[in-house]
């Protein structure tokens, strides 16, 4: 098995030059793992026309396919895009669970406000898995915007209990704690 998915990477690193247009069709390949090489390919163009490509990568159905979109996106510039409905605020649940995680991943700056607005409640592996992001870009020195405000709505979060209430209480010991003790009494 572990051949045949290296003759594959093998065949689509060989037969994809770049070309945004040969690229796009290569996601339409049955072969995930040729999907794969061309999303990676796609990162590499760089072109926003390209990333636009990766993010929908995300809802592919393949695991592999979607987790390589997931790692290049978490070093894109498309900030607002994965804001929005083609990433946390998308109608695919895995999407949404796949954008709040990348951003925990990511090597630039993110606005921790941003991501803090959409913990809820109703979707508590999601509020779980932001809550997550925030603290490692906090413990990174990576989470931009207004770090208070931030803190208030994961202390919110702290009330939701299980493992978004126990992910958001980490990430306020790493916020440095201030609203901890807000939350707690």
């Amino acid at each position: 098995m572990m051949k045949c998915t290296s003759l594959w990477i093998w065949i689509a690193m060989c037969c994809l030059d770049g070309d945004l247009e040969e690229l796009t069709g290569a996601l339409e390949s049955r072969h995930a793992a040729s999907r794969r090489v061309a999303i990676r390919a796609l990162a590499e163009l760089g072109s926003p026309e390209a990333w636009e490509l990766v993010l929908e990568g995300l809802a592919d159905p393949a695991g592999e396919v979607a987790d390589e979109a997931q790692w290049q996106l978490a070093h894109a510039p498309l900030e607002d895009a994965l804001l929005g409905r083609r990433g946390l605020r998308s109608s695919d649940p895995w999407v949404r669970q796949r954008t709040a995680e990348l951003f925990g991943r990511a090597t630039r700056a993110v606005d921790g406000r941003d991501l803090a607005r959409d913990l809820s409640r109703r979707e508590p592996e999601l509020s779980a898995t932001l809550a997550w992001s925030l603290e490692r870009l906090a413990r990174a020195g990576s989470l931009a915007g207004d770090r208070e405000r931030c803190a208030k709505e994961v202390a919110r979060a702290v009330r939701f209990g299980g493992q978004a209430g126990a992910s958001a209480l980490a990430c306020l010991e790493a916020l440095g704690g201030e609203e901890l003790s807000l939350e707690l009494s």
